[in-house]
Order: C-alpha cells, then sequence, then structure tokens
C-alpha cells in the first residue's frame, strides 16, 4: 500500500507471509489503506512542528541578537514580548515588561489619551496611526527619564486576535546632535556621525 503525503510518494507499507501464499480479503487492503493514511498524516505533522520548531529558534535567534528592541503588544495593549535590546534600550527586563499595559508604562503622560484610543482602534481593526511607518515618538525609561524613539510597528493577527510588533530604537543621541548642529550652524564637528 503506497503512503502519499501531498501527491508525493514517500513509501510503501506491505505485509506478506513468508510461508504460506495466501489471498488478502478487500477489508485487510481497507485497513492497510487506513494505516498507510494514518502514517502519511503523522508524517506531515511531524514534518510541520519540525519546520515550526526551525522558524521559531531562528526567530530567537534574530530576536536575541538584534541592536534594536523588538516588542509585542496584544490587542489589549499587553507587552507579549520583549526582546534583549528592549532591556537595554528601556531598562526594563522581559520578567518586568511582559504582561504590562504598554500605554500606562512606556507612554509620557501627555500621550496617553491618544495612546489609549489608538489602541482601541486597533484592537477592532488591526489599524493604528503608527502602523506601516517609521515615526519618532517619547518613552519613558525605567529610570524615569524620556527618551526619543524610532518606531517601525507592524500588525499581525494570531489566534484570531490582534498583535502589533514594534521595532524600537533610542534615537535620543541623535535628535540631541542634530539640535546641537542647528546651535553652531557652520561650527560642525566633522569627526561627530551623522
Amino acid at each position: 500500500m503506497p503512503i502519499f503525503i501531498d501527491g508525493e510518494l514517500w513509501g510503501m507499507f506491505a505485509i506478506d507471509s513468508c510461508k504460506v501464499a495466501r489471498d488478502w480479503l478487500q477489508s485487510e487492503f481497507d485497513a492497510l489503506g487506513l494505516f498507510a493514511e494514518a502514517t502519511g498524516s503523522l508524517i506531515m505533522r511531524e514534518e510541520a512542528r519540525l519546520s515550526l520548531e526551525r522558524s521559531e529558534a531562528r526567530f530567537r535567534v534574530l530576536s536575541a541578537t538584534a541592536l534594536d528592541a523588538i516588542i509585542m503588544i496584544d490587542s489589549t495593549g499587553h507587552i507579549s514580548y520583549w526582546n534583549h535590546a528592549a532591556e537595554q534600550v528601556l531598562g526594563y527586563g522581559a520578567d518586568e515588561a511582559v504582561g504590562k499595559q504598554i500605554d500606562k508604562w512606556l507612554v509620557p503622560p501627555r500621550f496617553r489619551d491618544k495612546a489609549v484610543e489608538g489602541m482601541k482602534d486597533f484592537a477592532k481593526t488591526g489599524r493604528g496611526a503608527v502602523l506601516g511607518k517609521t515615526v519618532e515618538l517619547a518613552a519613558l525609561r525605567k529610570d524615569g527619564a524620556e527618551i526619543a524613539v524610532e518606531l517601525s510597528a507592524a500588525a499581525v493577527r494570531l489566534d484570531g486576535k490582534w498583535q502589533a510588533i514594534g521595532i524600537l530604537r533610542d534615537i535620543t543621541e541623535r535628535k540631541n546632535d542634530r539640535t546641537e548642529d542647528l546651535g553652531h550652524g557652520a561650527d560642525r564637528r566633522p569627526d561627530r556621525p551623522r
């Protein structure tokens, strides 16, 4: 009995008696066919599981070594993922961050009402003012300092609910350099990176 997976022959099941020639009943062929189908399904499931594990491992490596903060929030605005760079940029460990409401925790008070409204719209539609763009925002660090950040955000639908994935970069120094350059006019220092 052939084992087909996605229309491709993967192998065969055969049962034979080495001692006696016999005629096989149709019910025996049918049972063997069901066994071959079940085996094909199990092989497909195992291949899918291994593929998912490899994909998750690649994501973990990329996320762990990224220089930019990678943060994921669910449709209610709770942080569901926080990489090592997020710890470096914002000062909180993943154990402190995951599960926290982002608008009450990282958003400066003067922007919270707007953030809450944006999250309500996002939860319903998967759309938002910052999604699909790179924007400059302010964020609060653990030490209470407000920093300038550049945020690139995208929406994904997981388990029937919207999730937002944000890549965040601290641009405070860059913005300070810009302000400094504007103040000095032609007195720019060529040794400073732009």
